[in-house]
């Protein structure tokens, strides 16, 4: 197979967040031509930059975030990479810079990134590149949400998440011809048979390595949070009823059903069968009940929103750990834990 160029056709993987995209990006780092970036966040950081800002400056500006902090890159490198007169209406210039550095650490050719929330910035990713491969991984949007409320990062009402999983799909569906999709329950059953279709469509040949990315892919990489320690092994081949089932009340179950209509419908995810039925009083109960939660969160979330706006940009690890407390009370499931120091760019 005629593997396209690195430049023309860089690797996105976007989703929900909690839907697979760790492990997918982990399975593609496995073969010896392809390396993701973790969670750059290139195009969340562009935002009410002037496009007439030279691009050096930005890559200065962008250093001091908590995603730049753990490419364990040195901005001087990427900023020796751009051309003198470069102005952010280039921005790809400077993310082909970083991804291409980073790839280079493990000499690997092709390069990319995965940041779920790139989804959002699909149709200037379409722009911004001749050929990008943007791949999506879904996930049954029960599980999302029960996996989301266990995330320090993110808000502890259902209601809110599961809305969170609607709207990035239907984002990403928007361009649904200009990508390559995926359930994450195909990838955990049939392994080989999807990681096929993947490399088939990014433009590389198949490679055995893939199947056993706890071996070949690099494992220290990305920040050290527990919520990661499922993807860095080989996943199993899942048996029994999921998690979710009991995670989740039957009136949930219903509620989030009725959310994600449209990703229940297009991707094939039954209806759950329940013991008992949840009547319209327990859903009305249930999203009463959550009041609180939904109140708090969007407290929290505007509160680490505000430390970024005009501009501004706290001290990394301040801003990691605004972010890592918007569901302060789920770092008690990962007890012996606690939010790591960011490494410090070179200039610190």
């Amino acid at each position: 197979m005629s593997s396209p160029t690195p430049d023309r056709a860089p690797i996105f993987v976007v989703g929900t967040g909690r839907s697979g995209t760790t492990l997918l990006r982990m399975m593609l780092n496995a073969h010896p031509r392809i390396y993701l970036t973790h969670e750059a966040s290139f195009y969340l950081s562009t935002a009410g930059i002037k496009r007439e800002t030279p691009l050096a400056d930005w890559v200065q500006y962008f250093s001091r975030t908590p995603s730049f902090a753990w490419l364990g890159l040195d901005p001087k490198q990427i900023q020796n990479q751009l051309p003198a007169q470069a102005r952010c209406q280039q921005w790809p210039l400077a993310f082909q810079a970083m991804m291409r550095e980073k790839a280079g650490q493990y000499q690997k050719p092709r390069y990319g990134d995965k940041t779920p929330l790139h989804s959002l910035y699909l149709g200037r990713i379409r722009k911004d590149f001749d050929s990008p491969r943007i791949v999506h991984v879904v996930r049954d949007p029960r599980a999302a949400t029960a996996s989301l409320l266990r995330m320090p990062w993110a808000p502890s009402s259902v209601f809110l998440n599961a809305h969170y999983c609607d709207q990035q799909v239907k984002a990403i569906i928007a361009h649904a011809d200009h990508l390559y999709e995926l359930r994450l329950e195909d990838l955990l059953s049939d392994p080989k048979g999807t990681m096929t279709g993947v490399l088939q469509y990014i433009g590389e040949d198949w490679d055995d390595a893939v199947l056993d990315h706890a071996r070949h892919a690099p494992v220290n990489d990305m920040p050290p949070f527990p919520w990661f320690a499922g993807a860095r092994r080989n996943p199993g081949v899942p048996t029994g009823a999921p998690a979710w089932q009991k995670q989740l009340s039957p009136a949930w179950i219903r509620i989030i059903e009725e959310i994600c209509a449209l990703t229940m419908k297009r991707y094939r995810y039954p209806r759950a069968e329940l013991a008992r039925e949840a009547s319209a009083l327990r859903r009305a109960s249930a999203r009463l009940a959550e009041g609180g939660k939904i109140v708090g969160s969007l407290l929290r979330l505007r509160r680490f929103a505000r430390m970024y706006a005009n501009q501004k940009m706290p001290d990394p690890q301040v801003g990691m750990e605004a972010l890592l407390n918007i569901n302060p009370k789920a770092w008690a499931l990962y007890p012996g834990s606690s939010i790591p120091q960011i490494p410090r760019p070179p200039q610190a």
